[in-house]
């Protein structure tokens, strides 16, 4: 039996295969048409992430893909080892490893120092109608002083939004520039704005005069580095170097320093340690005793417990691997270098610690631990201050890391 069609099905069928027709064509044009695309939807057949990390442009059917980022090192075998800063703000890893005509690099570049800025831009071409991106050439280059300037300008922009009451150092904005110290870069309106939180919120010489700053046994720091602090404020301040150290104990600094704990979170207990550290420095000789039970946990006679006890307790700890993270451990390192060093022990054992910072850049999360390394002949100050903005997230020590970064910089 002959089946006859229709006219209205044959019209249905034909209207569905236009529609279909049309999907396609849409998906299509979704797919090649740089207006409409998200980086997202490339395929490329190399170094695929950072069609996600980094902005994308299409032209001609070339795809650019435009990163910042900071190189660590570059090998024998061409291979750039960078930390790729994403459009999301974030740092992450990357080895680009090529030569010849699909690599091209400037001879500033060629000349670097670790943590150079760079601005990296990758070449491909597309591969047919609905093919993928053929990687052709990726160049490297120094970024220009715009991108550096307005990175600072957005540094400080932020900095006065932080509620100084959400940090666990109460005298973190003393650790900022004085307003006077800015560079002539920064806009009007962040000059004006900052100049009121710094002038709100720094602590007067009154307030740093007032011994009970160091009396409270809790795991809120109100002075840190007071000395440091007080001198940055420009206020009158005679700064000693510790002399408590006992030399019988000398081979605490004949020992290696152990590698410390990369980015890990700061503790209530690394709180205290800190702030232990801080008196120290300050040379108060005040022991926090909520924190020796911890120093000295065989002792049953807190009031037997000397200064001397604590130091040698943290000198033990970073003997020890796997006991500090990397802000107490570069807190350590300021706290020796106030030392009196009477036979270079501690000259020696310092320069063992920064050998480890030196030789794990890009493990550091520590802001403290940059201003350390960034006095090395080999690490860019620029590439510190811009590890520096981009990690210094911590909500207890976002003011003052974001103070001593932007101090450090433009000192």
């Amino acid at each position: 039996m002959q089946v006859v069609m229709s006219k209205k099905k044959k019209y249905i069928i034909l209207l569905l295969g236009i529609l279909v027709l049309s999907a396609v064509t849409a998906g299509i044009y979704v797919f090649v048409n740089p207006r409409t695309n998200d980086s997202t939807s490339y395929t490329v057949d190399k170094y695929s992430d950072v069609t996600n990390w980094c902005d994308t442009s299409l032209k001609d059917g070339k795809l650019s893909v435009n990163c910042k980022a900071l190189l660590i090192n570059i090998d024998v075998n061409s291979c750039f080892e960078v930390q790729v800063i994403t459009k999301d703000k974030e740092l992450k890893e990357l080895t680009v490893c090529e030569s010849g005509d699909t690599l091209t690099y400037t001879n500033e570049v060629l000349g670097y120092k670790k943590l150079m800025p760079v601005d990296m831009v990758f070449t491909y071409s597309k591969e047919g109608i609905l093919g993928e991106y053929s990687f052709k050439n990726v160049l490297f280059d120094e970024v220009d002083e715009e991108y550096i300037q307005g990175i600072v300008n957005e540094d400080i922009a932020n900095l006065v939004t932080i509620d100084p009451s959400t940090t666990t150092i109460e005298n973190s904005v003393d650790f900022c520039p004085r307003p006077e110290s800015l560079p002539s870069y920064v806009t009007d309106e962040n000059r004006t704005t900052y100049t009121g939180y710094f002038n709100k919120n720094i602590l007067t010489p009154q307030q740093y005069n007032n011994k009970e700053l160091y009396n409270l046994d809790d795991s809120v720091i109100r002075v840190f580095w007071g000395c440091a602090s007080r001198i940055n404020l420009g206020y009158s301040v005679q700064c000693n170097k510790l002399d408590f150290v006992n030399f019988k104990n000398v081979y605490l600094f004949n020992s290696t320093p152990q590698m410390p704990v990369w980015a890990s979170p700061i503790t209530e207990e690394d709180t205290m340690k800190l702030k232990q550290i801080s008196y120290m420095y300050d040379d108060t000789k005040y022991l926090m005793y909520s924190y020796l039970p911890y120093a000295s946990p065989e002792s049953t006679n807190t009031n037997s417990i000397t200064i001397q006890n604590v130091f040698e307790n943290f000198m033990q700890e970073l003997n020890t691997s796997g006991n500090v993270n990397d802000q107490v451990f570069c807190s350590m390192y300021s706290l020796l270098g106030e030392t009196k060093d009477l036979n270079n022990s501690i000259s020696t054992y310092r320069s063992k610690m920064k050998e480890i910072l030196n030789n794990n850049i890009s493990q550091i999360h520590s802001i403290d631990c940059y201003s350390i390394v960034e006095d090395s002949d080999n690490v860019s100050n620029l590439g510190v201050y811009l590890k520096g903005f981009y990690l210094s997230k911590d909500s207890n020590l976002s003011i003052y890391n974001r103070c001593s970064n932007l101090q450090e910089f433009i000192k």
